[in-house]
């Protein structure tokens, strides 16, 4: 079996002229991976003559901006920016969004607390040094968030919360009536880490947690107390 690595990019979310977010496309045989898909992406397989539409597997390692804000655009893409439209199945891989459960969670938070105490291993609280290594740990954490044009947002589940929570409706062919429902719900998609409310200020939410115990949790991370889920 044959085996090819291509770096599409390797950057951040900042921007660069020489640098795109990450992504790394793997062929493997008869198999195609596209590892993470972050901004500029899509266009800088385009530019190497990468042939993004036969991907087979897409996988996103976690859920910081650079490396899944292209999925939209990418399954956007592959249903209309193709002649034929794909038809073929897709493999998404990721982190647990729906499903997810209170341990689940505590798993994260604990990786996030290894990382911390890796970092200053050796090094003397209160000095620059050991500050520095300690804010080099990313705690934002994101809140499943289901965009037009997704695989979440196709899911069964989402669509019948999003039915009751937003009033949002589908036609014959599944796709999401442009209304005022949902132009009310895109207005709301303006932060990956804010808890969605509806207009009757109720949250929404797709995983399998207690509501109240997600949302303790979520108000641990917005208070930078995110290691007290643990306690949960």
């Amino acid at each position: 079996m044959t085996f090819a690595l291509t770096v599409l990019g390797s950057g951040t979310v900042a921007p660069s002229a020489s640098r795109t977010a990450p992504g790394h496309w793997v062929e493997a045989g008869a198999q195609r991976l596209l590892l993470d898909c972050g901004a500029g992406v899509l266009h800088r397989a385009a530019e190497h003559g990468i042939p993004w539409h036969t991907v087979t597997h897409l996988a996103i390692t976690h859920f910081h901006a650079d490396h899944w804000g292209e999925l939209p655009h990418v399954l956007f893409a592959l249903r209309w920016g193709i002649e034929p439209p794909r038809a073929t199945p897709l493999v998404l891989l990721g982190p647990a969004g729906l499903g997810e459960r209170l341990e689940h969670l505590k798993t994260s938070v604990a990786f996030i607390r290894w990382q911390e105490e890796h970092y200053t291993q050796g090094l003397v609280p209160g000095t620059d040094e050991y500050a520095m290594n300690q804010a080099a740990v990313n705690r934002r954490m994101f809140t499943a968030t289901a965009y037009p044009g997704t695989d979440l947002f196709e899911h069964p589940r989402v669509k019948q919360l999003l039915g009751e929570s937003f009033g949002i409706t589908f036609d014959a062919a599944g796709h999401p009536v442009c209304d005022e429902a949902l132009h009310y719900y895109v207005l709301e998609l303006d932060d990956a880490t804010k808890v969605l409310k509806n207009p009757r200020g109720e949250p929404l939410y797709y995983g399998d947690m207690d509501l109240d115990v997600f949302l303790e949790a979520r108000e641990h991370v917005n208070r930078g107390e995110t290691f007290k889920i643990l306690d949960l």
